[in-house]
């Protein structure tokens, strides 16, 4: 599975936290800013935000698998925790923006929505995957852990205790000091190369995704992402990102071809996912 959610704009003051439309979970502000996707009603631009967040998760989650088979990199404990934490790191850059932290936000709660309604069988603890509650939690607490100041009321309307607050920031330079010993010896150290060693491509999507897709597409989310990995790391060969259909909603890395794959059903599912979770409009 992957994860999902949206939230409204706001003016990063240090990093005021934006909860925009998750009443049952989250008690939002009363800040309207301007807006980031002006065209789109409020909902809408919600729901798109909320989709974006869990696809960039998604890429960034899948990217992890790829970095660890094509540098060899060692994990120690489970690799999907593992490529969750890169996720999370890698989709808070400093200096923080209001849209990078609706992202996040956006794809910390959908392991949320997802726990909510998916119900847990025996199948859910022999997974490779730690339960959704867990991912949560673990990715709310990296988040906090990357500005206590900024996220410290964010934590406490997630349901973390103060107790669990004040140690987020050391899982979050444990995380991030990890991650970053382990690709210091991949760093690029000359100039990027020409072409993109994670080229994009997209085939037609849905037109149930026209605004979703148009969003990842205009804005350079991906584009910047996959370029940003690019640039840092010296890969043996390129791995190609597809965003295609499937026939089923999947996220996933093949180290045959090597290729990272994101469905446009898992998009759709994440839509869905949002739908359910705050009503259509």
């Amino acid at each position: 599975m992957t994860p999902a959610t949206a939230h409204m704009p706001i003016a990063p003051i240090c990093r005021v936290v934006l909860f925009a439309f998750l009443v049952a979970v989250l008690s939002p502000p009363a800040v309207a800013q301007e807006r980031l996707i002006p065209n789109l009603s409020p909902k809408a631009e919600e729901r798109v935000l909320f989709v974006a967040g869990n696809t960039l998760f998604s890429l960034h989650h899948e990217t992890a698998h790829a970095l660890i088979d094509q540098l060899d990199l060692p994990v120690l404990g489970r690799e999907e925790d593992a490529a969750d934490a890169y996720a999370t790191l890698a989709m808070l850059p400093e200096p923080p923006t209001p849209l990078a932290d609706a992202l996040l936000l956006a794809a910390a709660d959908g392991w949320l929505f997802y726990a909510e309604t998916a119900p847990i069988d025996q199948l859910a603890y022999i997974d490779a995957h730690p339960l959704d509650e867990q991912r949560f939690y673990r990715t709310a607490c990296l988040i906090v852990g990357s500005d206590i100041e900024g996220f410290f009321d964010y934590g406490l309307d997630v349901g973390l205790t103060v107790e669990r607050i004040e140690e987020c920031p050391a899982l979050w330079q444990d995380t991030r000091r990890g991650w970053e010993r382990l690709l210091a010896p991949h760093r690029r150290a000359g100039n990027p190369p020409a072409a993109s060693l994670f080229p994009a491509t997209w085939s037609d999507p849905p037109a149930q995704l026209s605004h979703e897709i148009g969003f990842l597409r205009s804005s350079g989310l991906v584009a910047n992402a996959t370029r940003k990995t690019s640039d840092a790391y010296t890969m043996p060969q390129p791995v190609m990102v597809q965003f295609r259909d499937c026939g089923e909603p999947a996220a996933f890395y093949d180290p045959d071809t090597p290729s990272i794959t994101l469905c446009y059903e898992l998009l759709a599912e994440f839509g869905n996912l949002f739908d359910q979770a705050v009503g259509v409009e």
